[in-house]
């Protein structure tokens, strides 16, 4: 993992992988578009520009797939269930989880929110592709199951 990363806004937390003293999961709404034959695309890990590198996801430290699943839904937004993945692929992937749910310069809406962050300098777009494919790969649906 690089030393370069952006700096945390005040709230923000890098989370430690592995804790051994939590059974953490990282959390993902699925839109029904993103699940071609069955299988999950890597767009569902893959920043969007509106992402700014930041990919909105949930701890289930904090929040279960079903309360997620559920928020999610009251949103107004389309899904079709919480997949999760174990973060040590996040880590693998040189890449960081960050928890922002008690950020103060972008209070999420969303229960134990966090983000796998792409701001890596030098992080080139095949290095995205190949970080979110390794994931999407990784992931395993949890709600509904």
């Amino acid at each position: 993992m690089t030393d370069l990363w952006p700096d945390l806004d005040d709230g923000e937390v890098e989370i430690d992988i592995p804790n051994p003293d939590v059974n953490e999961r990282c959390l993902r709404n699925v839109h029904p578009t993103h699940i071609h034959n069955g299988v999950l695309s890597s767009q569902v890990f893959t920043p969007s520009e509106r992402d700014a590198g930041k990919r909105s996801t949930a701890r289930n430290s904090l929040v279960s797939p079903k309360e997620h699943f559920e928020e999610f839904k009251s949103l107004g937004n389309d899904s079709e269930g919480v997949w999760a993945v174990d973060p040590t692929v996040i880590q693998n992937s040189d890449l960081r989880w960050v928890d922002d749910s008690e950020s103060v310069t972008n209070p999420p809406a969303i229960k134990g929110h966090a983000y796998i962050d792409f701001r890596a300098p030098g992080m080139s777009r095949g290095k995205i592709k190949r970080s979110a494919r390794e994931i999407s790969r990784a992931a395993t649906r949890s709600h509904p199951d």
